[in-house]
């Protein structure tokens, strides 16, 4: 902003208790001092704020600018689609990527994105008791603040306030949060809370013996209980399938996950249900780090684990999470790059997976951790993504599967370039390149800045850096 505005603007920071009319008084006197543009922060503590927020483009907006900010980002965005519907442009801030938040905090590490959750704050989820004060203040306290708003201003959202208690509330929130993230359906919602990470990790562990040794009943049991997680017999009021859909969309408006759409052929128009990411890494990450602390407390599982094979234990479940994590960011800004915030129709971005006699493939079951297909140059992209830095051969078996690449090619388009993304080096391949996890997500985010399409010429570019550094 060039000095001679900055001398015309002010920073206004909204108290609890502040009402439309007291705003505008102090805006009246800023006017008289010659004043034209208005930061206006935690706006959202302005009482009747949903009810007259239109007064702030209509009455001081023609001058100059009016630029407003809030914890409570859920009922800025419900005045955007009511008072203040055409008036405003909304800035997302919910939702950091890896590129943004990596030059933002010095650059940070892809690790540490998926353990500080993807917010631009300087501390990690793994202290479970940050992640609850996240959880109740930006994401419970949130829905419930914008909830009662608006229904003071006598709009037409549903109160799940004057339904359901907050604890409730908040227990539902972190029920949807664990299924997103592992992409389950509304059934479990419905049943006794299973953490999914750990289910996860356990059905992905080949050796028996630690299957023997874990009582998993208990261990949910207890995260469930540290969490405070409610089961379906312990709340008040069951949730109706109505106000589950209507919290769904208070956290899609919060930007805190997104679908992504799914086909089996995009040539013949085969659909599959959505994908559902959460946008939070750790959020995720946090629920695993309790599971996995749990089972360092167990007492009975350490004596039958010794310290060496515990820590195995630990730090492949750690893994296990942060693959899972790494493939879900991958896909997503991606997605957000190519085809979701540009509401581009240049790309296909999503996952495959396709099984014998599935649209009469005959193959091994084959997938792609990301398949991207470019629709006006009729090219497609296959990707496996690992949280690893080592080669391994197994990590090309789908992207060299030849009945697998026919199939993409007849039902999506030709195949144009295979890669593995993971954590170590980039390197040029015969048939599969191996690009670093770090550079393709800032190559990614400056195609996002730049409004730019061409993925081929991005992934040239870190490939090309590799050969210079070789």
């Amino acid at each position: 902003m060039p000095v001679e505005e900055k001398e015309k603007s002010a920073y206004i920071l909204c108290l609890q208790g502040t009402t439309m009319l007291a705003l505008r008084k102090v805006l009246e006197d800023l006017r008289k001092e010659g004043i034209e543009n208005f930061f206006i922060d935690e706006i959202t503590l302005v009482e009747d704020f949903q009810r007259f927020s239109n007064v702030l483009s209509d009455s001081y907006a023609e001058r100059g600018r009016v630029v407003i900010a809030g914890t409570d980002s859920l009922g800025i965005r419900m005045a955007a689609s009511d008072t203040l519907y055409d008036r405003a442009f909304m800035i997302h801030t919910t939702h950091i990527p890896y590129a943004e938040y990596s030059r933002l905090l010095k650059e940070k590490s892809l690790d540490e994105y998926m353990e500080y959750g993807g917010t631009l704050v300087n501390t990690s989820y793994k202290d479970n008791q940050k992640r609850e004060e996240y959880l109740n203040m930006a994401i419970a306290d949130n829905i419930l603040h914008a909830l009662e708003a608006g229904e003071d201003s006598k709009r037409c959202w549903h109160s799940l306030a004057s339904i359901y208690n907050t604890q409730e509330i908040k227990s539902a929130i972190n029920k949807l949060i664990n299924r997103f993230s592992y992409n389950l359906t509304m059934r479990a919602i419905r049943k006794n809370y299973e953490s999914a990470p750990m289910h996860a990790t356990v059905n992905s562990i080949l050796e028996i013996n630690y299957l023997e040794m874990l009582d998993i009943v208990g261990v949910d049991e207890s995260v469930k209980n540290s969490l405070g997680i409610l089961n379906q017999d312990e709340v008040e009021t069951e949730f109706q399938e109505e106000h589950l859909k209507e919290l769904n969309s208070y956290l899609k408006d919060l930007d805190l996950f997104l679908y992504v759409p799914q086909y089996r052929s995009l040539n013949k128009g085969s659909r599959m249900p959505d994908m559902e990411i959460f946008l939070q890494p750790g959020m995720i990450y946090a629920h695993s780090s309790e599971l996995v602390q749990k089972l360092a407390d167990d007492k009975v599982w350490m004596e039958a684990c010794g310290i060496k094979e515990r820590k195995a234990f630990i730090d492949r479940a750690d893994g296990f999470v942060k693959g899972e994590i790494l493939e879900n960011i991958i896909l997503s800004e991606t997605f957000l790059a190519l085809q979701g915030e540009r509401g581009s129709k240049e790309y296909y971005v999503s996952q495959l997976t396709i099984r014998q006699g599935e649209e009469g493939y005959q193959g091994r079951t084959a997938e792609a951790d990301l398949i991207v297909v470019d629709l006006d140059n009729k090219e497609s992209y296959l990707f496996e993504v690992k949280h690893s830095q080592e080669m391994v051969e197994e990590q090309t078996r789908h992207l060299i599967n030849g009945d697998f690449i026919t199939y993409v090619g007849e039902h999506f388009a030709p195949v144009k370039r295979r890669a593995v993304i993971y954590s170590g080096p980039s390197l040029r391949g015969y048939d599969v390149d191996y690009i670093n996890a770090e550079e393709y997500l800032k190559e990614i985010d400056a195609m996002r800045v730049g409004k730019t399409a061409d993925l081929e010429e991005r992934l040239k570019n870190v490939l090309r850096k590799a050969d210079v550094e070789k």
